[in-house]
Formats: C-alpha cells, structure tokens, sequence
C-alpha cells in the first residue's frame, strides 16, 4: 500500500507486524493537520481521561484495603497491555482507530457501527455522571456565596444548573474540528485537578498538628467482606484509566508520530493519573474511612464545622467544578463525534468535508440533551444505562483489543509471539468482567428493591 501522504521518515508498516521498531511511523499524517508536542498530547489526554474522579477513588477501599490496592494497581497494568495491543494493530496508511482496525480485519461493510456504538455507551457513562457531579459541586459552591434560607429558587433548581449551566457550557463542542482545539481547556482543566490535590495534602499533614494522637490505622478496613464491591471497584478503575478512543484523535495532531512517541504520550498522561488516583485515595481513606465511599471527599469535609467555611476547602472545590466542566466539554465532543460516525465513515482532520458540521452539530446537541435528561431518568432506566455503559467499556478496554490482534496475526506466528497470548488473556478477561458485571448490576438492582 503506498503512502497518500510523504513522509521525511520512511520507517513505517504497511502490512500487520507484531514487532515494532522506535522510530516507526505509526499514522501517515498529512502536511496539512497541525502539529503539537508530545507534552500537548499528554495534557489533552490527561483531560480526556478522567474528570473528577480521584476524588470518589477512596470510596473503593472500604471492602478490603490492601485488597483493593491491589486490584487498582493490576487493573492499570492490564490497561497498559490493552493500549500495547490496540497500537500493534495500527498500519500505517491504513489502521489508526477501533472503527478503521475493525474494517481491516472483521468487516469492511458489516457492523461497522459495533466499534462506534461501544465507544458512545462507555463515554455517556462517564459523562452521565459528570453531569451529576457537576450539579452536586455548584450547588455546594452557590451556598457559599448566598445563604441558603435567603438563596433564590432559580439558584437552587437541578434544572437551571443542568440545562441552562453545564449544558451550555458544553455546547463550544459543536465548534472543534479537532482535538488539538482542546489544548488550552486542557491545561486548565489538568492545573484545577491538581490544585485540589494540594489543598488536600496540606489538610491531612495538618491533621496531625490539630490532633497528636491522630492514627490512620482507624480508617483503614482491611477485611474484605462483599466481592461484589471490590468487582464494582475493579470496575469503576478500568472505566477510568483507559483512553483508547482519545489516541485516535490526538494521533493526527501529533508531531512525528512514531511508535515510541505514542507510547510515551500514553504513558505519560497514565503514570500522572495514576499516581493521582492512588495518592488522593489514599488520603481520602486516611482521612474519612469509611464514611468516604464513592462521595467527593471534598464533600466530606462539610461534616467537620472547623473545615466547613475554610478558604482552601471551597478553592478547592470551584477548582473541581471547573476540572469537572472541562472534562465534560472535551468527552461530549468524542462521543458525540463517534454518534455521528455510527452512520458515517471514519472521520480525520486531513479529510474533512464542510457537510460534516451538520451532522456533529445534531450529535453534539443530542449527546447533550441525552446526559442532561439522564438526571431526571429513574433508577431502573440509570442502572440499565450503567450496565451498558460498563459493557461498553470492557468492549473497548479488553474484547475488542484482543480479538483484534488475534484476528490480525498469521496463523504460523500465533504461538511465537506473546503477544497473541495476552490478547487470548484481555477477550477472556473482558468477557468474564462482563458478565459477572452484568450479574453485579442485577444483584444490586435486586437487593434495592
């Protein structure tokens, strides 16, 4: 297959190989698409990955400490392996996204959609939730600034503050034609996560000084009592340590981009959120176990009069408001891109017809109405959307990976390459998670009624 597009470096595949050389090309970029640093990757896909969520993380620790660690540290690892297996199945020229992989090697004209579909399902998931947080974060902030008895209604309605606020901050979506756009939003976004973060660290050293004897050791729950829980948080992990879907985009806007810079933007942003998401649920755990489960720990801090009106504490809770916002802006934009794609072609920067802001905008006010609507839904309607968002999220976390490359690798290498053997691992892990998700759901759905 020859390139459509020339290229300085002419190290690049265009057949399927397992074993990948540095400094392969691994997208056959066009002249025309714009070119970011590899550090500008990494803060879009920082953003992209997860909004506020470290600070729900310690909730996940009350069945079983060490156990739990130990699950979301796992989890991370077998994310890596997934985002490893997802790029050796990029040719250049020819594979790049689930959508043009699946083209590739299931079917170019059947079930085409499947890929688009997964991605829609897992990204409302998160975003469902972000609206929802979101609501919870600003009314908690208005309160600061207005008292409660003398706050007016239009300031205290769920539907002013869904639609008319979070809704129509989410519409500068319908304007970007590409990822790259979302660089300045990001870097904003990524400096509110992290300024929380320190307030927090400032607060738990602070413990120590107002109360001597203070122990974490009350705090920690080390039995693990209910494995349905700790499947939850394994869960819960997984939905929010992999960006598979986001590669595709920032891959086109990247400068030079070679197997080991996709990697390393990858790595990156996930080794920065990881630490993240470990070191803030920890100190969520050390210091309101186990009264913190899958609360925003900056919640928690309403319970303690002393903390109640502090300066740092509401800092930090705008900072999260605005970290929540611009993750959701940036998460609509990808859904609703693959919304559209479902009865499309696969999109890219460097192909990019005027008629197709028609459709990305209709997409884009859909995938909005749908998550604003989604906090009026009742709670069958919410947990049948959450089981399908989680079937959608082990579909592109693991089955789709692994049966991928599988399909992909030649027979006489199967059993060579190790590969291949990690991927049999992901589709069967993905599927087993699924289904014992799927009965997860109705256990819980069955104990509430």
């Amino acid at each position: 297959m020859e390139s459509r597009f020339s290229s300085k470096n002419k190290d690049y595949n265009t057949i399927f190989k397992p074993k990948r050389k540095g400094t392969d090309l691994e997208y056959q970029k066009s002249p025309n698409n714009p070119s970011i640093s590899l550090f500008s990757c990494a803060m879009i896909l920082l953003n992209a990955n997860f909004g506020t969520d470290p600070y729900f993380v310690g909730g996940g620790f009350i069945n079983g400490f060490y156990y739990n660690l130990f699950a979301l540290i796992i989890c991370y690892i077998i994310t890596i392996i997934s985002f490893l297996v997802v790029v050796k199945c990029w040719i250049h020229g020819c594979t790049f996204s689930f959508r043009t992989i699946w083209e590739y090697c299931i079917s170019k004209n059947h079930f085409c959609w499947i890929p688009e579909l997964s991605i829609v399902l897992s990204i409302f998931y998160l975003t469902m939730f972000y609206y929802s947080d979101s609501y919870i974060t600003l009314a908690n902030i208005i309160v600061y600034f207005q008292d409660s008895d003398t706050l007016p209604d239009i300031l205290q309605s769920r539907w002013i503050i869904t639609y008319a606020v979070t809704s129509v901050l989410c519409l500068p979506a319908i304007f970007i034609k590409e990822i790259h756009q979302f660089l300045i939003i990001s870097i904003i976004s990524n400096i509110a996560l992290v300024i929380p973060f320190f307030i927090m660290i400032y607060h738990f050293v602070h413990l120590y000084e107002r109360f001597p004897d203070f122990s974490i050791e009350s705090n920690i729950v080390y039995k693990a009592s209910n494995p349905v829980d700790t499947l939850n948080f394994v869960l819960y992990i997984a939905a929010i340590v992999g960006n598979h879907p986001v590669i595709e985009y920032v891959v086109q806007v990247m400068n030079n981009p070679t197997y080991n810079r996709v990697k390393g933007t990858f790595f990156v942003s996930n080794i920065i959120g990881f630490l993240i998401n470990l070191i803030v649920g920890l100190v969520s755990v050390f210091m309101f176990m186990p009264s913190s489960y899958y609360d925003n720990i900056y919640l928690m801090f309403d319970e303690d009069s002393y903390y109640r009106y502090d300066t740092l504490i509401i800092t930090g809770k705008i900072f999260l408001y605005i970290r929540s916002v611009c993750t959701l802006v940036v998460m609509v934009w990808i859904g609703s891109r693959h919304l559209a794609q479902m009865f499309d072609s696969q999109w890219e920067y460097s192909n990019w017809p005027t008629y197709r802001w028609i459709p990305q905008t209709l997409a884009t006010l859909c995938f909005i109405l749908l998550n604003a609507s989604g906090d009026y839904m009742n709670g069958t309607i919410i947990t049948f959307s959450e089981t399908i968002g989680m079937i959608g999220f082990m579909m592109n976390q693991f089955i789709l990976p692994g049966l991928f490359y599988m399909r992909m690798n030649r027979k006489e290498m199967i059993f060579r390459d190790p590969w291949w053997y990690l991927s049999v691992f992901l589709l069967f892990f993905g599927v087993i998670i699924t289904i014992a998700s799927f009965f997860s759901q109705l256990l819980t759905k069955v104990g509430d009624g």
